[in-house]
């Protein structure tokens, strides 16, 4: 900020300061208290959830079994953002098609309201298998 290293200790403590008094008192960012103050003044009611992270693992003979990405039916606003197959870590495009035993990690923004729903039926089985027994 003033093309020397002289104020640099003085710049680290006060904005470890400043971040520790705002995590003391649980501040929210100033952004997003603007934004919720000019929503409530518009009459606008504030968004009432963040995006969530749901992770799932891809059952045999699931709907999702064998099927490409883009043909999962996933609702807008759900995103697969990665796919853990054994050891390998994938970032799935929509040509990526899912296998059992897959594990998944999609990103659900607040307008995908049933995604949830979506993804568990697509990843369980309909009809479990009764477990084989031994005589």
């Amino acid at each position: 900020m003033t093309n020397t290293y002289a104020q640099m200790l003085a710049l680290l403590v006060a904005c470890f300061s400043a971040y520790a008094v705002a995590e003391i008192f649980e501040d929210r960012p100033i952004y997003e208290a603007l934004l919720e103050r000019d929503l409530a003044r518009d009459g606008r009611p504030a968004a009432t959830y963040q995006p969530q992270v749901a992770e799932l693992l891809v059952q045999e003979g699931s709907r999702f079994d064998g099927t490409p990405v883009h043909a999962l039916g996933l609702p807008a606003g759900c995103v697969l953002v990665t796919l853990r197959r054994g050891l390998e870590e994938i970032v799935p495009t929509a040509e990526t098609h899912l296998e059992a035993e897959d594990h998944i990690t999609a990103v659900i923004g607040p307008q995908a309201t049933n995604a949830r729903l979506v993804l568990h039926e697509g990843c369980e089985t309909a009809h479990p298998r009764p477990p084989e027994t031994s005589s």
